[in-house]
């Protein structure tokens, strides 16, 4: 497809994959992906991106707002809906005189809020997959929009790698690691061929909400604090079983995830194992494309990185996202460590805190709270300044109205969330 002129505006595509995996999407090396890749070869690929949660809704909110959920409001998957004050990806880059189109499924329902900014929000039905005839539908849309001689920026949700797994009509055991990489092979292949359809003078970025646990772990169900407090009492390490999905913790398997970013104007292919957030991604896109960053309540723009140059880590905030007292954990993760607590006092079922080494024991199987207390509590502290100086204790988002609450449910339940 012919670029447009160099002096336009770069298109934006932000294609993100619920539940991908950061280890399925190798930073360098052979690999059978396709559309992985082409971008990780023409761009940057981020080997320590953290979501800020492990539910979808509060997922994007911070990837569009550049904020965590205590100043987003959108703190579960049922809501409140996005803060109406704070400005969104859509929002800038619509007031930059881009087209903005989103193409969404699962939770993403507009009654959250998340479609402010964007001209275009099609939300699809969960049973529509790119492989059959909706895919066919959103493909000719897709080459009506970049025919335009406007800049665009579309958001791409796929939902193909989330249960159930759609593995493009080829037969695997359900509920396997199996089935879910070839759901992933078979998708890459599908991005391909849109990025086949894309401009050149196109910004590229693909990532994913939140990752997911395809292993067994008994000690991660949401009772599995006491098969965990049994095996520690006999002195033997944690022991895999049987939970696997997301939004039941802040275990790096479901919260770090794959970030790759490929632009016309970046000259050699970079792994960047630097950690990175997923607040970072809307500013530093919005700087990408050329625009200027505005101050965001978290993220901020990791060009400089893109350019070799050194920049300070933060620390990721991460949370659970979940209503149930029993899976709700919040924490903080910096390079080497990871902090975990429950959150709500009064309803803590396991009180003792998780401290993890991510150094000696990147599974996180050991909990080293008690080795290493003083970690411990440097980082709890951080976590409390985070919280409470960000403004945490404040009311944030926006009530959904009945009507979109009652919809709202209806959706959830249909998935199957609920």
């Amino acid at each position: 497809m012919d670029p447009k002129p160099a002096d336009s505006k770069p298109n934006l595509l932000l294609i993100v994959v619920d539940c991908l995996r950061a280890d399925r999407c190798p930073p360098a090396g052979p690999t059978d992906l396709k559309a992985w890749a082409r971008l990780r070869d023409s761009g940057a690929a981020f080997t320590q991106t953290i979501s800020s949660a492990s539910w979808t809704p509060v997922c994007f909110a911070g990837l569009l707002t550049g904020a965590y959920s205590f100043v987003h409001g959108v703190r579960t998957i049922r809501g409140p809906a996005l803060d109406p004050g704070l400005p969104t990806l859509a929002a800038l880059l619509g007031q930059a005189g881009y087209s903005t189109h989103a193409f969404v499924v699962g939770p993403m329902i507009d009654a959250l809020g998340m479609n402010r900014g964007f001209a275009e929000y099609a939300h699809r039905p969960k049973d529509a997959y790119v492989h059959g005839e909706w895919g066919r539908r959103f493909l000719a849309r897709y080459d009506a929009i970049v025919a335009r001689p406007q800049p665009w920026f579309v958001l791409l949700h796929l939902f193909e790698v989330h249960c159930p797994r759609q593995t493009n009509g080829l037969p695997a055991k359900e509920h396997t690691e199996g089935e879910y990489d070839l759901a992933w092979r078979q998708l890459d292949g599908w991005i391909a061929g849109l990025l086949d359809r894309t401009p050149a003078n196109t910004v590229v970025s693909l990532t994913s909400d939140h990752a997911e646990s395809v292993r067994r772990r008994a000690d991660r169900t949401p009772l599995g604090h006491l098969w965990r407090k049994a095996r520690q009492h006999a002195r033997k390490p944690r022991c895999p079983d049987d939970w696997r999905r997301h939004g039941y913790h802040v275990f790096d398997e479901i919260v770090r995830i794959p970030w790759v970013v490929s632009s016309p104007g970046h000259p050699r292919p970079a792994v960047i194992d630097q950690q990175v957030r997923q607040v970072d991604i809307a500013p530093t896109l919005i700087e990408i494309v050329g625009q200027a960053v505005p101050a965001m309540p978290h993220g901020r723009s990791v060009v400089g990185l893109l350019r070799g140059e050194c920049m300070e880590e933060v620390p990721a905030y991460v949370e659970s996202g979940c209503d149930d007292p029993l899976r709700d954990w919040h924490g903080l993760r910096e390079p080497g460590w990871k902090y975990a607590e429950h959150p709500r006092e009064g309803e803590n079922i396991d009180p003792e805190a998780m401290l993890f080494d991510l150094s000696a024991d990147p599974d996180e199987r050991r909990n080293v709270i008690r080795k290493h207390p003083q970690v411990a509590l440097r980082m709890r502290r951080q976590l409390d300044a985070i919280l409470h100086f960000q403004g945490a204790l404040r009311p944030a988002g926006q009530p959904i109205a009945e009507q979109d609450q009652a919809r709202l449910t209806e959706q959830l339940k249909a998935l199957g969330y609920l």
